[in-house]
């Protein structure tokens, strides 16, 4: 009976471990440090930049916390893409993205895989397989 109750415990204590790995700030309530965009890597092309997402660390962050203002004339681009990728505009502790974005995948070659729009707050994109790199930026105006 003693055996039982250890390894029911035992049980639950790797059941919290393991559930504790795969929760985000969003549900411990916690904000991550945001890095702002000027302080990216980035190119500018006239007033075009591009910010370059070269850390696991930026590209978790992405357009997330930015404000309107910060999004315009901006595109960033995601360099080798892990296989499975999910992007996501929710608020996972770095605040959502407040606009809706176009996201295309390239493979190495930068044949583009696929392009969709993701909506503000809500979106979410799959990167397809082969994908190597991502591109995200505002979704065009209506003209």
């Amino acid at each position: 009976m003693r055996q039982g109750k250890i390894v029911l415990l035992l049980n639950c204590f790797l059941l919290l471990v393991g559930m504790g790995g795969r929760l985000t700030s969003s549900d411990t309530g916690q904000r991550l440090q945001r890095r702002k965009l000027k302080d990216w890597p980035q190119v500018e092309f006239g007033n075009v930049r591009l910010l370059i997402a070269q850390t696991t660390s930026l590209a978790n962050q992405g357009f997330a916390g930015a404000g309107p203002e910060e999004m315009e004339n901006t595109l960033m681009l995601f360099p080798n893409l892990p296989a499975g990728v999910i992007f996501t505009n929710t608020d996972q502790g770095y605040g959502p993205v407040v606009k809706d974005l176009r996201i295309v995948y390239f493979d190495k070659d930068f044949k583009v895989l696929k392009s969709e729009v993701m909506k503000a707050c809500t979106g979410r994109s799959s990167a397809p397989e082969g994908a190597v790199y991502a591109v995200e930026g505002l979704v065009p105006r209506q003209r």
